[in-house]
């Protein structure tokens, strides 16, 4: 089961977390444009790539090295090739080297920094739907024509993954990779569903499919896994363990067809973006469904925007639109408490305990409790120095153990009280 951030059992939510802070005026690139494809690098999360769609010689790769504040044009302002007119999918090699996949002229790759690119020649493929690497540094591409293939050397050579049999039904439209995994892959494929792969590609077994339902998107919360995708009248998720068994599909309560999903961390739990083809984006908490199906709700009111991808981080929001460029949101900020999981009163060897709230406190109340249900302690005070200097206390405290807490408080910028309930492990 997933654990919450502070405590298995922590329970309130804050009405502004994950909320987008509508008191700004969301910042707009690359106007009128169809923006098809992005990429963040993960050791570098401030610099990104999006990839452009237009009429042949639009196909251009911009980067960012300050998480989309500002924008450059590679490859000397030019398009990747004068036939090129989509650039489907974008991949950080490294910092300094880049691959973008286009739809019918093939991949290119620049290993200056964006400076130049070139076509990669013995690449057999001309119609590049996704490009990810693995932590150890394998390259898996997703084509339509010849399956998945993959390079070890940083895409100099490249093999197919599996067999020839399979090239038709991996027809791809998306690669996933799950997290910390190096050979762990899932290809969300045209009109054959979701399949899996545990051994870098080489065989592959189906884990979703329903007839007449395209599964767009996948996205991982720790141990869970969850797929958007949708009929012409219907929107659906799929949510899942990583053995993938017992896959689970729920309604999408969002107009328009869905094509898009990110999933972030709030203080608190984890939010889904969803990202439709003409309604903007929507979200849901990650636990916020029932038997009819997930509660979602637009983040902007009747926008009507047609969304590409959509992604988050922890300062933005970002929709790459289907003709409206980049729209980034600034993220509001969001007020918790960040709990420790345990405390070593009076030893010198572990760091102090300490409470700390995000926002200031209007009122804070601390009760503590030993596993018999008898109370330890309590305290009161705005600042929460008391309740951490006598968590810090020896004194209060006879045995080691789990100790169970509760806490009442309210933050000054909202109106609403709030309850904590969870443990802490006591050593002495």
């Amino acid at each position: 089961m997933r654990t919450f951030f502070l405590i298995a059992g922590l329970i309130f939510w804050v009405n502004s977390l994950a909320q987008i802070d509508k008191t700004k005026e969301p910042l707009e690139f690359f106007n009128g444009t169809i923006v098809r494809s992005y990429a963040v690098n993960n050791e570098f999360p401030d610099h990104m790539l999006v990839g452009i769609k237009g009429e042949p010689g639009d196909a251009k790769v911009y980067h960012s090295p300050d998480s989309g504040t500002n924008w450059k044009v590679l490859n000397s302002d030019q398009p990747l090739c004068d036939s090129c007119e989509d650039v489907q999918t974008v991949c950080f090699l490294d910092d300094k080297t880049f691959l973008a996949g286009t739809w019918k002229n093939g991949l290119f790759i620049s290993r200056d920094n964006g400076k130049t690119f070139s076509p990669i020649k013995k690449f057999p493929a001309k119609d590049i739907r996704s490009v990810v690497r693995a932590p150890m540094g394998t390259l898996f591409v997703a084509t339509t024509s010849h399956g998945i293939l993959a390079s070890e050397d940083s895409g100099k050579t490249w093999k197919n993954t599996h067999d020839a049999e399979l090239i038709d039904e991996l027809a791809c439209w998306k690669l996933c990779i799950a997290p910390k995994s190096n050979n762990i892959l899932y290809a969300l494929t045209f009109d054959n569903g979701v399949y899996k792969s545990i051994n870098s590609g080489e065989t592959w077994d189906r884990v979703i499919y329903e007839k007449d339902v395209m599964i767009w998107d996948l996205a991982f919360i720790e141990n869970e896994i969850y797929a958007v995708g949708g009929s012409e009248n219907e929107n659906y998720l799929f949510r899942s363990y990583m053995g993938d068994k017992n896959w689970r599909k729920f309604k999408l309560n969002i107009f328009g067809n869905v094509n898009s999903l990110n999933i972030f961390k709030t203080f608190n739990d984890y939010f889904l973006l969803m990202g439709t083809w003409k309604n903007g984006i929507h979200k849901s908490y990650a636990i916020e469904y029932s038997l009819q199906g997930f509660s979602c709700i637009p983040i902007i009111e009747e926008d009507t925007t047609g969304v590409s991808q959509v992604y988050s981080n922890d300062e933005y929001v970002y929709n790459f639109t289907w003709g409206d460029g980049i729209k980034r949101f600034e993220r509001a900020k969001e007020c918790g408490l960040d709990i420790p999981r345990f405390t070593a009163p009076g030893n010198t060897n572990f760091d102090p305990f300490k409470i700390e709230p995000t926002c200031p406190l209007e009122y804070f109340f601390l009760r503590l409790y030993d596993k018999n249900g008898e109370e330890v302690l309590r305290d009161s005070s705005t600042n929460v120095m008391g309740s951490n200097t006598k968590m810090n206390s020896k004194d209060n405290f006879k045995k080691p153990g789990s100790y169970i807490y509760w806490i009442k408080a309210s933050f000054k910028d909202e109106v609403d009280t709030f309850s904590v309930n969870g443990y802490i492990k006591v050593i002495l």
